[in-house]
């Protein structure tokens, strides 16, 4: 029983084991608690360092910007003195000339009132030249016979019996002006090319047939026929009725003009118009009408009258040749002449 006993019994287990164990998990702590402790230093102590220098760095850079910023701001501000100076002595020189510019005006004002007569005169002669110009250069008689009205409106202000003949020669010369009715250039030029227009569309001229019923000369019945002709005169006779050639004494006739010549004579056509409408802006009456009948020419010969195009053509020629372009112009420079005559007694009697 005691063997028994001893047997069943457990045996105690050694510790030797377990404290082994827990010796090495207590190194293991205290070596992570280290690591930690030294990665904590090196985050919080040299990231504090690091902070303080770039905390230096930026207060550097601060008081760097803010001398900077002193140093614009006082060239800002001398820069601003001198402009204030500059703008100071520029009003100055302003009101300066202000007071000169109104002392001259004043001047002139007054040496004007002394004579308004004679700065009224100078510009009665002034539109009078102006309308000769206008009358000779441009060919405008409107615009000429308004210059002449004002310098009339002005001679009636000066309210003078001395250049009553100048007034009498303006109402003559604004009469002749209004009597007179010039070319209008602009209306021709236009008249033209509207006429160039119709060249595509002329028919040209065909050849005619006009047929002759060839007489037959029949032999009389009853008559013996070797008494009156032989078979070969009969024969001649017929063909001579078949056959017929006529003459044209009063004009001769041009060739038709073949299909790729077409083209030649429309160029021909707008040449000559072309040279129409360079006389007419020229003014040039002996080159605007000869190229307006050759035109009329190369119409009548090459193309066919019948057609719309070609009647209306050969119209509109006819009515831009009768245009006389060079129609002369009424003198108005006689009311001028006076006034510089008498200008030139009052200034010797003065």
């Amino acid at each position: 029983m005691a063997e028994l006993e001893d047997i069943d019994a457990p045996t105690p287990a050694p510790r030797a084991g377990r404290s082994g164990l827990g010796l090495l998990a207590c190194v293991l702590a205290l070596a992570a608690l280290a690591c930690s402790g030294y990665l904590y230093w090196q985050l919080v102590w040299r990231a504090g360092d690091g902070i303080d220098a770039r905390f230096e760095e930026l207060a550097a850079e601060f008081a760097r910007e803010e001398i900077e910023r002193a140093a614009t701001d006082e060239a800002a501000r001398a820069e601003r003195e001198q402009l204030a100076d500059d703008l100071a002595a520029q009003v100055q020189v302003l009101a300066t000339t202000r007071a000169a510019l109104a002392r001259s005006t004043a001047g002139q004002a007054a040496a004007v009132s002394h004579a308004p007569r004679d700065w009224q005169l100078a510009e009665v002669e002034y539109l009078l030249r102006l309308a000769n110009h206008r009358l000779r250069l441009e060919r405008d008689a409107d615009g000429a016979m308004e210059l002449l009205s004002a310098a009339d409106e002005i001679l009636a202000r000066i309210d003078d019996f001395a250049f009553h003949e100048v007034r009498a020669l303006l109402a003559e010369e604004t009469a002749s002006l209004r009597a007179f009715e010039g070319a209008d250039v602009a209306g021709v030029f236009l008249r033209l090319g509207a006429a160039k227009g119709l060249i595509d569309q002329l028919p040209l001229r065909l050849p005619e047939y006009v047929g002759e019923r060839a007489e037959a000369d029949e032999v009389p019945v009853g008559a013996p026929a070797d008494a009156e002709r032989s078979l070969i005169e009969a024969l001649l006779a017929r063909a001579d009725g078949l056959v017929r050639f006529r003459r044209h004494d009063l004009e001769a006739r041009r060739p038709l003009l073949p299909a790729d010549e077409v083209e030649d004579l429309e160029r021909y056509l707008r040449l000559a118009l072309d040279r129409a409408q360079l006389a007419a802006l020229r003014r040039d009456q002996a080159i605007y009408a000869a190229s307006l009948s050759t035109a009329a020419d190369a119409l009548d010969a090459f193309v066919d009258p019948t057609g719309d195009a070609a009647a209306a053509l050969g119209t509109e020629i006819e009515a831009l040749l009768a245009v006389d372009l060079a129609k002369p112009l009424p003198d108005i420079s006689g009311s001028l002449t006076k006034l510089r005559d008498l200008r030139r007694v009052t200034a010797d009697n003065g």
